[in-house]
C-alpha cells in the first residue's frame, strides 16, 4: 500500500425549494465522528474534506432535518469522485451508504454519552447502522475488497424524517488500490417531498 493519500473533496453548494422557516427543512454534512442525537440541529456545513490511501475507507455524514413539516420518500445517491484537472475518478460504487438507527439508552457511559438518560426518561442515541438498499448480488471493486451480498433485507434507504427531528446518512467511501493521488470532488443529492402529501419537492445537492 503506498503512503500517498487522496483527498476527498465534498461540499454544500446550496437547496432548491428549501423552505424558510423554523427548523426549516434542510440537509446539511458533518464529521464521521460527531453524534447527531434526533432532536438536534447541527451547524450549516458548506464544504467537508476526507482523506484516505489506497484501499482505505473513509466517511461522513449527511443530516437530514424534517422541519415543522417532516418528510417523506428521502433518497441520496451515491458520490462519484473526479481528480481535479484530470480525467482519474472513484466509481460511485466505492461509497456504501446507511441509515443510523438509534438505541434507547437508560444511562450514560460517560459524560460524552448520552447525559441526562434514565428508566423512566431514555434517550435515544445513534448507534446501528442499517444499509441502503443494494440491487446487485454483489459488488467486487478491483484491487481492493469483495462484499457479498445476503439475502437479508437492506431498507436503510429511502426513508421518511418526522417533523422537527432528523435522520443522519452515514456514507462509507473506499479508495481502490492504484487510485491516484491527488484532490477528487464528487457530489450527492438529498432529494424527498413534504410528508403532508404536498407536491413540493426538497432537493439539496453536495459538491
Amino acid at each position: 500500500m503506498t503512503s500517498a493519500r487522496r483527498t476527498l473533496a465534498v461540499g454544500l453548494f446550496g437547496s432548491v425549494l428549501l423552505i424558510q422557516e423554523a427548523k426549516a427543512q434542510t440537509a446539511t454534512i458533518i464529521r464521521s465522528t460527531q453524534k447527531v442525537l434526533p432532536t438536534d440541529s447541527p451547524l450549516a456545513a458548506q464544504s467537508i474534506e476526507i482523506s484516505a490511501a489506497q484501499n482505505e475507507f473513509e466517511a461522513f455524514q449527511l443530516v437530514v432535518m424534517g422541519g415543522t413539516r417532516g418528510l417523506s420518500n428521502v433518497s441520496v445517491t451515491k458520490p462519484a469522485f473526479s481528480r481535479d484537472g484530470a480525467s482519474d475518478s472513484v466509481d460511485a460504487s466505492a461509497t456504501r451508504l446507511y441509515r443510523e438507527g438509534t438505541v434507547l439508552l437508560t444511562q450514560p457511559s460517560s459524560n460524552e454519552g448520552a447525559v441526562g438518560a434514565s428508566r423512566s426518561s431514555p434517550i435515544a442515541y445513534p448507534d446501528p447502522l442499517i444499509p441502503g438498499t443494494e440491487t446487485v448480488a454483489a459488488a467486487s471493486f478491483a484491487g481492493g475488497w469483495t462484499e457479498t451480498v445476503t439475502s437479508e433485507p437492506r431498507s436503510g434507504l429511502p426513508f421518511d424524517v418526522p417533523r422537527n427531528g432528523n435522520v443522519v446518512v452515514f456514507a462509507d467511501v473506499h479508495v481502490p488500490d492504484g487510485t491516484v493521488p491527488g484532490h477528487y470532488t464528487g457530489s450527492t443529492t438529498v432529494s424527498a417531498k413534504y410528508s403532508d402529501n404536498t407536491s413540493q419537492v426538497f432537493q439539496t445537492s453536495f459538491t
